[in-house]
């Protein structure tokens, strides 16, 4: 994303361990060497912000002691963040004549932290609930017996929200309910 700010840390193993660090950044357009924000010992972090779509590309990071340079660099790719992909996979379970829990597959995070949000819908297309979360996984409360709802579930980045994943939950019928549908009604008498 466009001015927002990359940590990318490089870490090496050497011995010995006092190590310099040299970063450098490769594109289409070009190679340019990058100063690290911060080092210790075998760690380096190099902030990076991208400007314009020309920063987009490779950053290389070689760390060196005393015995020489690292043969090959540390490779860390960047890219443009976008929108994050549908949740998938969703199951509904442990139904009850008020409660049901949603659970879905998170699709990609489109390269940013994401959360996801479920819109409950009554029979008459009412917006009942509104629910967010920080996992895909959601218990739905204070719902009728007996109702067929529909659930539109989506997943939101910094960059967009994904195409929402629209599916029907139904809650159990009261045991009477269930009872009364059927052909055979029993009764007990004392008597």
């Amino acid at each position: 994303m466009l001015h927002f700010p990359v940590e990318i840390a490089c870490e090496v193993e050497a011995d010995p361990d006092e190590v310099t660090f040299r970063w450098e950044f490769n594109s289409s357009f070009g190679t340019l060497e990058l100063a690290p924000t911060t080092t210790v010992g075998r760690k380096s972090v190099v902030h990076y912000i991208p400007r314009s779509e020309q920063d987009y590309g490779t950053l290389s990071c070689w760390g060196r002691n005393r015995v020489g340079l690292q043969r090959m660099p540390c490779l860390f790719v960047v890219i443009p963040a976008e929108p994050p992909s549908a949740v998938h996979n969703c199951s509904v379970g442990q139904e009850t004549e008020h409660f049901f829990r949603v659970s879905c597959y998170e699709g990609k995070d489109g390269g940013l932290n994401q959360y996801f949000h479920t819109e409950v819908r009554g029979p008459d297309s009412s917006l009942l609930l509104n629910l967010t979360s920080q996992t895909a996984d959601f218990a739905i409360r204070g719902l009728s017996p007996g109702t067929v709802y529909t659930l539109t579930l989506y997943a939101v980045n910094a960059k967009g929200r994904s195409v929402p994943l629209v599916l029907k939950a139904s809650t159990l019928s009261t045991p009477e309910s269930q009872t009364r549908r059927g052909k055979l009604f029993l009764t007990y008498n004392n008597n």
